[in-house]
């Protein structure tokens, strides 16, 4: 049984939609945490996947007024996304091979691809003719994903790629390339070190065979903070003839990615906010959403939130996660909606403090203040990693960039 609506006086002009609010000042702080933990290395700035949510485009315009001048991107369109959009950058991608049958559209738009196979060098070849051709090479050093392994033993494995690069000169070594498979890992730092060893012997062998690469790429978020920002010293002699790439993702978004660090350099880039779209007085033994999972306790109010999975909020946050209102929690009852959820004001309400949860008002989603939920809490919610509670967040979600974290309202429709 529902009460009569309550009055909602500051409803109408101050509604907004659902949004994720973007802070230049914050992106800066950790883009200068980057440059602080690897010294005089090149920037590449992961972006693929909408820039872990934050959004592909509007990340790479702002990155680039910041001097980041090389973007990782996954697939093919993305990167052509980028080149449309405008962006003159080094774009590189990250995503293997799935381009091949496009191998005109990856030169016609200046993408630099990381090569795991012989046959992508000559599908490549067989497109370009004697164009310049920028090519990474991944070396699979622990992953068992990309990147070319050499079980069988160096010669054996990058004979066929070093007659390749010197038969045709047109194709340029820009990078070896590896990639940390258990940097974020507190135990992990032996592995680490093999990892690093083994791409240092690759490298010396295509030296010894007088192919120079022009850079070196290793690091990731979690290798950058963890003291791999700087140059291996396996490979010391070599640091004023190749460059050193790092390449940052979670930590450029302000996000931890080692568990074990409590008090993280990094700041949180976004604010997800959404607007309070329903509001009403239920009876005690009312059930809340889909399935009747939530038995009110008492008489409660109930505030309906408008976003939901279609937005990218988990639903194993049903019953278990919360949101912020006005610097305090307030825990969501029952299961999420694909467009809705529904949370407990009754403490404000109660409290002569309707106001914070009239109409149109809008509660923290993600947040980096104090009693916010992070990326990192919502993904111990839902069992995930913060990757994916980001990368989930939908296009329908507008990307909103501020100067700071002040509150400020998304654009008009």
């Amino acid at each position: 049984m529902v009460s009569n609506p309550h009055p909602h006086p500051n409803a109408g002009p101050g509604s907004f939609p659902t949004y994720v609010q973007l802070s230049r000042a914050a992106l800066a702080r950790n883009l200068a945490c980057v440059r602080a933990h690897a010294p005089g290395a090149h920037v590449v700035a992961m972006i693929k996947s909408n820039a872990y949510g934050h959004g592909m485009v509007q990340m790479a315009e702002e990155l680039a007024k910041q001097g980041v001048t090389s973007f990782g991107v996954a697939t093919l369109s993305e990167g052509v996304a980028l080149r449309r959009h405008g962006c003159e950058g080094e774009i590189i991608l990250f995503g293997g091979a799935s381009w091949m049958s496009q191998a005109d559209a990856l030169l016609r738009y200046r993408l630099t691809p990381i090569i795991t196979h012989l046959e992508e060098l000559e599908t490549l070849r067989d497109v370009a003719g004697q164009r310049a051709c920028p090519v990474h090479l991944g070396i699979d050093t622990a992953m068992a994903r990309l990147g070319v392994y050499w079980g069988a033993g160096l010669a054996a494995t990058f004979q066929p790629y070093l007659r390749f690069f010197k038969a045709n000169p047109n194709f340029k070594l820009q990078a070896l390339a590896t990639h940390f498979a258990r940097a974020d890992e507190k135990d992990a730092q032996k592995l680490c070190d093999d990892q690093v060893s083994r791409f240092a012997d690759v490298v010396n062998h295509f030296i010894e065979e007088g192919l120079y690469p022009e850079r070196i790429s290793m690091a990731n978020s979690s290798g950058i903070l963890r003291g791999y920002g700087k140059y291996p010293a396996a490979l010391k002699e070599h640091q004023f003839r190749i460059k050193l790439d790092v390449r940052p993702g979670l930590m450029l978004y302000g996000v931890e990615s080692r568990a074990e660090v409590k008090n993280s350099p990094l700041e949180l880039v976004m604010h997800w906010r959404a607007p309070i779209v329903a509001r009403k007085r239920v009876k005690q033994g009312q059930p809340v959403s889909y399935g009747g999972t939530h038995i009110c306790q008492k008489d409660t109010e109930i505030a309906v939130i408008g976003a939901g999975y279609g937005d990218g909020v988990p639903r194993l946050l049903s019953d278990r996660g919360q949101v912020t209102v006005q610097g305090r929690a307030a825990p969501i009852l029952g299961r999420v909606c694909m467009d809705l959820f529904m949370i407990d004001v009754t403490d404000w309400v109660d409290a002569e403090e309707a106001d914070a949860v009239a109409l149109g008002k809008s509660v923290t989603l993600l947040g980096r203040e104090p009693h916010q939920s992070s990326p990192a809490d919502w993904a111990r919610l839902a069992q995930t990693i913060p990757y994916e509670v980001m990368t989930g967040m939908t296009a329908r979600v507008p990307r909103v960039w501020s100067a700071d974290h002040h509150l400020v309202p998304p654009p008009l429709v």
